[in-house]
């Protein structure tokens, strides 16, 4: 048994657990079927096309792609399926194990490395090496950002966005300061918009079961960071100045946010910043549309990526939250016309209508300037902080098969406890490091 059938296998038995939830789900996303005739394909078939998330907003979006090719290409067919995010990656595992896969997909990127691990993706070096557009994009940002750790590139990114800090300018005004160039001015101006006693918080924070996401970001940023495990093997938490950054973002709990922050959704963390109860959060870029529908006035809020760190050096995570683009499955029947409708969508153009939909950044440099960026005030600082000099990735393997359970199982419950004073700074890295190097050790240890 090949390498790549023996991980179908032990993907499937996995699979299999799930299989009965989902057929218990209500319905199957969104499905739009084209005429297949003798138009699409060499062998007659439409290029297959899921999306992982039917939100009315991405769904619109997907099928007006769809739309825009069929029209640059007449004589192509494209089928569509939408599927609910709930429950999309369940399907995708389940799909890659059972050689039920679409032809290609959009997706983030968090769940490539799990895919491509189960021999179900195929990498894009070569159709990427050829193309006739690649200058338009920053191929060794792409490279080196995580979504290429063996060499393999099996996502086209299509949009990036990170976690950032937006902030009430009017608090800001008020109080008589800045957007911080440091993490001291960062702490500082926390403390200076914060005032319990008429219940404005400096501050609000995610508590609940996605809170290792802008904790992770943080720590990585704090620290400035650039890979996720030393030279010894250890584990970035290591480094002192990851418990001391530790040790300032927890305690601002309860002192500076609200008590009841420790069990936020971003749902509630977006309606304090929204509604005069807290002065700065730390969330995706993308989440300008709410600020402006929950403030109405953009002159109320801004943003700022994360400074530099004491080493000079702005550390951006990806992985965990970055890219979102488009992935092609390993057993497609069409591999070129499916390149072809997917290097379509990565065209300065198509880049453009779906970033300014999305509210996302393009990985297109020739969109990146394009003038409607600056309506995006997340997206330009994120598009300028890129280019400086002082910027640079820490890949977060998210490949890792444990990656998502060590996060959800340990993680989670260990740093809430740590908010609510029951666990040490020092233990809960330690358990990160420990829990961590075993997630690595054994995804290696699959992959001889």
């Amino acid at each position: 048994m090949n390498v790549k059938n023996s991980r179908k296998l032990a993907f499937l038995l996995v699979t299999m657990m799930v299989l009965s939830i989902l057929a218990g789900c209500n319905g199957t996303g969104s499905q739009t079927t084209s005429e297949v005739g003798s138009k699409g394909t060499s062998d007659g078939k439409p290029i297959t096309v899921w999306n992982c998330d039917n939100s009315p907003l991405f769904e619109d979006a997907v099928k007006q792609l769809i739309a825009n090719y069929k029209e640059a290409n007449p004589d192509m067919e494209v089928e569509y399926t939408g599927l609910p995010w709930s429950n999309a990656k369940e399907k995708f595992d389940v799909a890659i194990a059972t050689d039920t896969a679409p032809d290609c997909a959009y997706v983030v990127q968090s769940w490539v490395g799990s895919m491509a691990n189960a021999g179900g993706l195929l990498p894009f070096n070569n159709y990427v090496d050829q193309w006739d557009i690649k200058d338009e994009f920053d191929l060794d940002l792409i490279y080196n950002s995580g979504l290429a750790p063996t060499g393999d590139l099996y996502m086209m990114p299509f949009e990036y966005g990170s976690v950032i800090c937006w902030y009430r300018t009017d608090w800001y005004k008020d109080a008589g300061i800045k957007a911080p160039d440091t993490f001291d001015e960062f702490f500082d101006n926390i403390k200076a918009t914060n005032d319990p006693a008429s219940r404005r918080y400096g501050f609000s924070m995610i508590g609940n079961a996605n809170v290792m996401t802008q904790l992770e970001c943080f720590l990585i940023s704090y620290s400035g960071t650039t890979s996720y495990f030393d030279d010894k093997g250890e584990c970035f938490v290591t480094d002192p100045k990851v418990l001391e950054g530790l040790k300032r973002y927890a305690g601002l709990y309860n002192v500076y946010t609200a008590e009841g922050d420790i069990s936020n959704s971003h749902i509630e963390m977006l309606a304090a910043f929204g509604s005069d109860l807290a002065g700065t959060i730390y969330h995706n870029s993308s989440s300008y549309p709410d600020h402006l529908k929950n403030l109405e006035d953009p002159s109320l809020f801004d943003c700022f990526v994360l400074p530099t760190a004491d080493n000079g050096v702005r550390s951006i995570p990806t992985g965990s939250f970055s890219y979102a683009g488009w992935i092609m499955f390993e057993d497609t029947k069409h591999p070129d016309d499916t390149w072809d409708f997917i290097s379509f969508c990565c065209n300065s153009e198509q880049q453009s209508y779906w970033n300014q939909t999305v509210a996302g950044l393009p990985t297109n440099l020739v969109t990146q300037v394009e003038p409607w960026v600056e309506e995006y005030p997340a997206l330009a600082r994120l598009r300028d902080a890129l280019a400086t000099e002082e910027t640079a990735f820490c890949a977060v393997p998210v490949e890792y098969p444990d990656f998502m359970s060590v996060h959800t199982n340990i993680l989670v419950p260990g740093f809430q406890a740590v908010l609510l004073g029951e666990k040490q700074p020092e233990v809960f890295l330690e358990e990160w490091n420990v829990a961590m190097k075993k997630a690595k050790a054994d995804y290696e240890a699959s992959n001889k």
